[in-house]
């Protein structure tokens, strides 16, 4: 961390003056600098190109839980905390899925039906009392609508 820092501030400071405030030495600064990177550090640079990838992948939907597992499902090993710290560092972020904003139309505004039921949810003989309700299903091809038709006395749906 030091030596990150001399680097970094070594245009605006004099490079003696750094390494002396710091108490490190000129020659260990220098070879900081040809030093390669650890083992350590190579080995996060593979795994960040492959978090890169599935994060596109997976249209920037997957958190480090689902990464881990894609990463060990191709055979990788790597702690869900290392995945974990190594998205945070570099800004790999899941979206997040946008709340659903119900839009009403003027059908929808409309007054609802009366209520001729008056809460009297039974019935003393059949095809006395129906009741009725619809719902839509969100799919991958598009919205599908279910409607039923409720006997009261039976509770068979009718249609």
């Amino acid at each position: 961390m030091k030596y990150a820092y001399i680097k970094t501030q070594a245009g605006n400071h004099a490079l003696a003056t750094l390494c002396r405030v710091l108490e490190v030495s000129r020659s260990g600064f220098y070879a900081w600098q040809r030093r390669q990177p650890s083992l350590r550090a190579q080995s996060n640079e593979k795994l960040l190109v492959d978090l890169r990838r599935i994060h596109v992948e997976s249209l920037e939907s997957y958190g480090s839980p689902r990464m881990h597992a894609e990463l060990t499902a191709s055979g990788q090993v790597a702690s869900r905390g290392r995945v974990e710290r190594l998205m945070r560092c570099h800004g790999i972020q899941a979206r997040r899925a946008r709340r659903h904003r119900r839009i009403y139309t003027q059908r929808q505004m409309q007054a609802p039906a009366e209520n001729r039921l008056n809460r009297e949810f039974w019935a003393d003989k059949p095809n006395e009392k129906w009741v009725s309700d619809i719902t839509f299903i969100e799919t991958r091809e598009g919205w599908l609508y279910l409607a039923i038709v409720l006997d009261l006395y039976s509770r068979a749906i009718v249609g």
